[in-house]
């Protein structure tokens, strides 16, 4: 699951704790910065969470490749 125009992060991992669904990943795109909270939820729901700073079209590219 990848989120664009994150500053924090804390509200996408509360969304994502509160939802029965769980995706196998979690990336932010370009975030301002990270906030504890998010990091401390993705820990709990053991899922991944990502920071990345690629470009899109490049990510595009290895996503289409798995």
């Amino acid at each position: 699951l990848i989120f664009m125009g994150v500053e924090y992060g804390r509200s996408p991992m509360v969304a994502i704790r509160a939802h029965p669904l769980k995706p196998g990943m979690v990336v932010y795109y370009r975030p301002k910065n990270v906030d504890e909270l998010a990091v401390r939820l993705a820990e709990i729901e053991n899922i991944p969470l990502v920071v990345t700073d690629m470009d899109v079209d490049r990510m595009v590219k290895v996503l289409s490749k798995i």
